[in-house]
């Protein structure tokens, strides 16, 4: 006889949250029986997949392992829907980490991991300190075997039973533009790793893997790929386990499984639950299976919509009231689609219940409902009790809920509901209403608690960073390889997490977050971190989507992700310095990957042509076509109206990507404002590792102009910005500007500190590049530094010049290996004006040179460093060929060599010197300077004195001005010379000079070195003249202002401001 409503209207009990989940595993007895046998039978390997739908009970048919295993089985399950699994690095951690806990859970003091640890922090260690691909990749190989060979170790002493749930999951983080650009194998990443790898190394074993089949037909399933996988190892014993729900008379004993469970608890609240069911009449009973199951011949249920009856009844005190409405005919006559909404509506009811029941369990549940990844006791208690009211009440119910048959508790005590309740209630998590509301306080609190979290460890990370500047390369070393990295790893941990929730709350503003937190991953160089990243994109799709049919997901568009992902790989490989790799795929992108591009629109392509500008044309040397696809990515993107943190972040880019190319094309104050620009979207997006290169990048641009306050002012906030995320190369290369700084500015004492510091970080960090640059550096300053009154009288100069002239040589040949021109003829540069100075110190003071050179143990006549030098002047000169700038540099550098050979140090006659220099090195600067204008300015002046006209400012002008100082310098030396006799040279002497500062003026009107310089050589050459000869000096200023229509020049207020001289003054003699 069949039931109705009236039969079990006194059906109730009080409402409780404290529903037992059954101990027992109803219908599962002969699977257990194979999996038992199979632990027992030690000398061979098994694996097991057992795959079915959600709440079919997989996870509590490897957990029954976990809780029942004989003193000599090592159980362990790894969830993969942890994030932190998305990478094969993050897998095997978190399976040592299980095996590791299991151990000593028996006691065992052995610790079989040690080695791997060990590796794990080499390869962090490398990474954080930004080592080449081609050394990660060896640092993860032994780790990789450290962690098989402990793994093999722990299995002689146990027989490890190694669980891998929700396995689906690895299918779900998959990039598909990977895929379809042809860049990878067919599967996953970690999929790829464990059928290629771990199955073929792991010792002899039981594997379990539990998931459910993929409704993305396009992919590849579980259940082919692991086929194919045990083909090639026929010595592991596989067995394929379809796992369906419970028949109808399975389903009844699983209600009589949990009335004796909550018996056996002693609980009187247990106890009551247990009543309550066993007053549910059979009918009841066989309706709700009806009602509930699915569409399988033979009709079966999920046990987990059998726990949910039984919980709704213990939450809300009565049945389902769906549920008693029907007879067990009508429900076996009940159609997919009816039954479909009563399975939602069951999950929605209590949630509902619980809402409105308003207990502290009933909050917890309704906050775990909105948490997928879980949350611990501690981070649940902050959220439903913010202010701490009822915290006693909160930390009893979080124990008590965890009795429920729907909610789990994970490894490291994370609490989350079973994932068929999250399936139930994902059709309402869009709705709006109460549930929304509550579901959208909850994800705000945890926005707001992961954002204080990477805030406080940001600025943990820079206080441990920015105690580097007191310590020594071995203290760095030390302290990069523990507490740096440490926290380096909470602070990874939070920005998944964030971006988890971010993109739950609003796809969207995760989406947006999530290119913020990878682009910075790029500019770190943590491929690991940045995979990571992309998978829990990925994940979120495939979760909101399984079958990989919708365009849109909560308002984010599939074909955004998807362009993203494809130039984020072009990012990568630049990285990782495959460059023709990088090439390659721009343009693949171009071409048969264009409709990739095409379909994320127009930031997409405008993000392709500002990587495609700065990195791949740059790197050619195609500065002109670098810098049209620059401004065709910066020009729609200035239309926008209202910018996404993702269109500002990538027309920032573009900026300091121009910015960059304008600058080592000599258009200093075209940089700047690019860089200004930039910096102004950085903010906007709230982009600082962005915003620290651009200031890094302002603060030298800025120094070459001379502005040296704004210069260092922004190379400290860069160092700051960059120093938030630890102690890597970026922190580095802000010492190594601030140090150029103030090498500009004459502050030495200083620029050598900082220079010090970055070499120690560099050296530290193995990083040849940056060393390279901090080596130029300190020979620099240490040459500078020599020609210091105080550095004389102490009888260092020696000491400063064989220092500065071994660091120039190292950083040469580091260059020279890197293939980098530019900082290999910069390093020339130095080198040979090192021992240009030395050679000239060593003439003006042989005696005390002398004693120097023997305590350096390097003694060099005058004769032989003039010679070394002029050598390495012509090395920097032929490998400067085609970089304009520092050609005219090592050209101008072997004329001032001429100019002292023949007037300081004797070694040539200036009859000699003065005809190379004005027919072969002079000629070939101005040609340079002239080709300059023509190609990137556009302007075809003829000759050099024509760019006075010229509205351009680039730093060719500051060049012509270096070479009108040298000029000038000579023709006053030829004055002297003739007794101050031969007017003629003072004449051209005042004409050099004031072409000089109008150079200067017109290329910055600051006061950089070189214009310092210019000032006191002509202060030098002029201020013991007679009122004769200032006037013939004023008459010769006063014809190159009308010349050159200069106006009143900078050389005319010079002459007023340093010698008192304005206007010739007539005095009668007597």
């Amino acid at each position: 006889m069949n039931s109705t409503a009236s039969d079990i209207d006194n059906i109730a009990t009080s409402p409780s949250t404290s529903a037992l989940a059954t101990t027992e595993l109803v219908g599962r007895e002969d699977l257990l029986a194979d999996i038992e046998w199979a632990i027992g039978n030690i000398d061979t390997s098994h694996v097991f997949y057992i795959e079915g739908p959600g709440g079919i009970g997989k996870t509590r048919l490897v957990r029954h392992f976990v809780d029942h295993h004989p003193k000599r089985v090592l159980v362990r399950l790894v969830d993969l829907h942890d994030i932190f699994t998305n990478t094969v690095e993050g897998l095997i951690n978190r399976i040592q980490k299980e095996l590791t806990e299991a151990n000593k859970d028996k006691d065992d003091q052995a610790d079989y991991f040690k080695a791997y640890r060990n590796k794990r922090l080499a390869l962090d260690q490398a990474r954080m300190t930004g080592q080449k691909p081609n050394e990660l990749r060896r640092q993860r190989n032994k780790m990789i075997t450290a962690f098989f060979s402990g793994l093999r170790t722990l299995a002689k002493r146990y027989r490890i039973v190694l669980i891998f749930d929700t396995t689906e999951k690895l299918f779900y983080r998959e990039n598909p533009i990977v895929e379809k650009l042809g860049l990878t194998a067919e599967r996953p990443e970690v999929l790829s790793w464990l059928v290629n790898e771990f199955f073929a190394q792991m010792p002899t074993m039981v594997v379990l893997l539990a998931g459910r089949p993929s409704l993305d037909k396009r992919k590849q399933s579980m259940l082919l790929t692991l086929a194919d996988t045990f083909d090639r190892h026929p010595d592991i014993k596989y067995r394929y386990v379809p796992l369906h729900g419970l028949n109808e008379a399975e389903a009844l004993a699983y209600f009589e499984a949990v009335i004796h469970t909550a018996t056996q608890t002693g609980d009187p609240k247990d106890i009551e639950i247990a009543e309550a069911i066993q007053s549910l009449p059979e009918s009841f009973r066989r309706g709700a299976f009806h009602s509930l199951r699915d569409e399988d011949v033979p009709p079966r249920i999920r046990p987990i919509l059998l726990a949910i009856v039984i919980d709704h009844l213990c939450t809300a005190g009565q049945p389902l009231e769906q549920l008693t409405q029907s007879t067990v005919e009508q429900a076996q006559a009940l159609t997919r689609q009816q039954r479909d909404k009563l399975k939602k509506e069951l999950g929605l009811a209590l949630i509902n219940t619980l809402r409105n029941n308003a207990q502290p369990a009933d909050r917890v549940l309704i906050t775990l409902s909105a948490l997928r990844l879980g949350a611990d006791a501690a981070l649940l208690g902050k959220i439903i009790d913010d202010d701490g009211e009822n915290q006693a009440a909160i930390e009893a119910a979080i124990i008590e809920v965890q009795k429920l048959s729907f909610v789990k508790t994970l490894s490291g005590g994370r609490i989350v509901l079973h994932d068929e309740m999250y399936d139930l209630l994902q059709p309402y998590q869009a709705e709006t209403g109460p549930f929304d509301r509550q579901r959208d306080r909850i994800l705000t609190a945890m926005e707001n608690h992961y954002r204080t979290q990477i805030k406080k460890i940001r600025e943990k990370i820079y206080e441990l960073t920015m105690s580097l500047t007191a310590k020594t390369a071995e203290e760095i070393d030390e302290l990069i390889g523990e507490e740096i990295i440490t926290t380096k790893g909470q602070f990874q941990t939070a920005v998944l997490e964030d971006l988890h929730y971010r993109l739950r709350r609003d796809a969207q503003a995760g989406f947006q977050a999530f290119y913020r937190y990878g682009d910075e991953a790029v500019t770190e160089g943590d491929v690991s971190f940045g995979m990571q990243l992309q998978a829990e994109v990925y994940s979120f799709l495939s979760e909101r989507d399984p079958e990989g049919q919708k365009e849109e997901i909560d308002g984010l568009r599939r074909a955004d992700v998807d362009a993203d992902a494809a130039i984020r790989q072009l990012k990568w490989f630049w990285i990782e310095d495959q460059k023709q790799t990088a090439v390659a795929l721009a343009q693949t992108l171009r071409t048969v990957g264009k409709d990739i591009i095409t379909a994320g629109g127009q930031l997409a392509l405008a993000e392709l042509n500002s990587w495609r500008g700065y990195y791949l044309e740059g790197y050619e040397a195609r500065y002109t076509y670098a810098k049209q696809l620059l401004e065709r990515a910066i020009q729609p993107l200035e239309t926008i109206s209202k910018h996404s943190i993702r269109s500002a972040a990538i027309l920032a880019r573009a900026y300091n990507n121009l910015g960059y190319i304008c600058r080592i094309q000599g258009l200093t104050h075209e940089a700047i404002q690019s860089y200004r620009q930039a910096l102004r979207y950085w903010r906007a997006a709230h982009f600082r590792l962005g915003q620290a290169d651009t200031l890094n990048n302002l603060s030298y641009a800025l120094a070459l102009i001379g502005d040296f306050e704004a210069a260092n002012r922004h190379g400290i906030d860069a160092l700051a910005l960059r120093s938030e995320y630890g102690p890597r190369i970026p922190v580095g290369l802000s010492f190594s500007t601030l140090a150029q700084i103030d090498i500009n500015r004459d502050y030495l004492d200083r620029a050598l500190r900082r220079a010090q510091q970055a070499h120690a970080l560099f050296s530290t960090l193995n990083y040849a590049r940056g060393t390279g640059l901090a080596l130029i550096g300190l020979a620099e300053t240490k040459r500078r530094l020599s020609r210091t009154m105080t550095n004389r009288q102490r009888g260092q100069s020696a000491q400063l010049l064989a220092e500065a002239n071994d660091h120039a040589k190292g950083a040469a040949r580091i260059f020279e290996d890197l293939m980098e021109p530019d900082h290999r003829v910069k390093a020339l540069i130095e080198l040979g004006c090192a021992d240009r100075d030395w050679a000239l110190r060593r003439c003006r003071d042989e005696t005390m040179l002398a004693k120097e050179e023997e305590v350096t143990g390097q003694v060099y006549k005058v004769e032989t460093l003039v010679e070394k030098s002029e050598q390495t002047f012509q090395k920097a000169i032929e490998v400067s060929q085609g970089i304009l700038d520092l050609n005219a540099d090592a050209l101008y550098n072997l004329a001032v060599l001429y100019y002292l050979k023949a007037f300081h140090l004797g070694l040539v006659s200036p009859e000699e010197a003065i005809p190379y220099m004005e027919e072969t090195i002079y000629p070939q600067i101005e040609a340079i300077v002239l080709d300059h204008f023509r190609q990137q300015v556009g302007f075809d002046a003829g000759h050099v004195t024509q760019l006075l006209k010229s509205a351009d400012r680039s730093i060719f002008l500051m060049y012509m001005g270096r070479l009108e100082i040298l000029r000038g310098r000579i023709a006053t030396r030829l004055f002297n010379q003739s007794n101050n006799q031969d007017m003629a040279q003072l004449q051209a002497a005042a004409q050099h000079y004031t072409l000089a500062l109008a150079y200067h003026s017109h290329y910055s009107e600051n006061d950089f070195r070189e214009m310092r310089v210019a000032r006191e050589k002509i202060y030098e050459s002029f201020s013991k003249l007679t009122t004769d000869q200032l006037t013939i000096v004023f008459e010769t200023v006063e014809a190159a202002e009308q010349q050159y229509n200069l106006g009143r020049s900078q050389m005319s207020k010079f002459l007023e401001n340093n010698l008192g001289f304005s206007e010739p003054i007539s005095i009668e003699i007597y």
